[in-house]
């Protein structure tokens, strides 16, 4: 009797785990639904993109057009995405951000349709294979529902585990965070702010600006109280601002629709500028890094640069 209760066992759980195998994976589900919207979509896509891969490759952005290339590239954006693509040439960056803009001319990229894919499998979460137990954890349902409470998810290195490139669609969400940090660090504008013409980047003599509002429009251009503004000049203007301002706050803010990705990128920027600021203030006061100081000292730096001066207000 216990034979047969074991080998009945085993069966309900193979013919679960094979349902679950047999459900198709939702990225696929997605991207098949945008293909259906244009004439030879996929094809179409899949030109643009071999071509995109191995200009990245031949300039050595990527080491291959594998998944773990992808992954390595994504880790170096969050951590500081201005280093990541300062080895760019600016004519290259150019060709990148063309074959970029022929993806973004398919009509699959228009947000009506996008929304549209996105709301039929999500209706419909039974039906797929998510990745995940739970398809409210799964990474493709994070990214499309807007839900502040993912964000701070976003920019941690389990989320970035979660990232799976052998699928099309997230190789696409790397291009388009890759374009949208290639096309800040190439936009070296001057910006106005309080009346006064503020050129970023020439040190903490410049008046600091009285806020510190950041937002980043849904073509990925960023902008400082209300100017665009190019990723170095912003990084510069923050240490300034950070430097000469009694209670300073860092505001994001991010236009209707924005994915969640591009925001952890450009967070990730501004945290990345309070820990340079940490290693600077330790270096002059006690001649070491901050990671080499003792405890109290650390406390004493990170209570005058806190992280949790940067406001999320989406």
């Amino acid at each position: 009797m216990l034979r047969k209760i074991v080998a009945m066992s085993s069966l309900v759980l193979m013919l679960f785990s094979c349902g679950q195998e047999d459900k198709p994976r939702v990225e696929e589900v997605y991207m098949d639904c945008l293909f259906e919207s244009f004439p030879n979509g996929e094809q179409k896509l899949q030109e643009i993109l071999v071509n995109y891969e191995n200009l990245l490759v031949e300039i050595k952005v990527l080491k291959d057009t594998s998944a773990q290339s992808y992954a390595a590239f994504h880790e170096k954006m969050l951590t500081d995405g201005t280093a990541a693509v300062n080895g760019v040439w600016k004519k290259e960056a150019e060709l990148l951000l063309e074959w970029g803009g022929k993806l973004g001319e398919l009509k699959a990229f228009d947000g009506e349709q996008q929304k549209a894919c996105v709301q039929l499998v999500i209706s419909q979460p039974e039906q797929y294979n998510w990745g995940a137990k739970n398809y409210t954890n799964s990474l493709f349902y994070k990214l499309n529902t807007k839900d502040v409470s993912n964000q701070k998810a976003l920019n941690t290195k389990e989320l970035l585990a979660a990232y799976e490139y052998n699928y099309t669609y997230y190789k696409l969400q790397w291009i388009g965070m890759f374009n949208a940090l290639l096309t800040a660090v190439n936009t070296q504008q001057n910006v106005t702010v309080s009346g006064a013409d503020f050129p970023f980047g020439k040190g903490d003599s410049e008046k600091a600006p009285d806020t510190f509002i950041v937002y980043m429009d849904t073509a990925h251009k960023v902008s400082l109280n209300g100017k665009v503004i190019g990723v170095r000049e912003l990084k510069d203007a923050a240490k300034n601002y950070l430097l000469n301002t009694e209670n300073p706050e860092i505001v994001i803010n991010a236009g209707k629709g924005l994915e969640h990705q591009y925001i952890a990128v450009l967070r990730s920027q501004l945290v990345n500028t309070i820990m340079e600021l940490r290693n600077q203030i330790a270096h002059n006061e006690y001649h070491g890094k901050f990671s080499g100081l003792s405890a109290t000292q650390q406390q004493e730096i990170e209570a005058r640069f806190p992280v949790t001066i940067i406001k999320m207000k989406l």
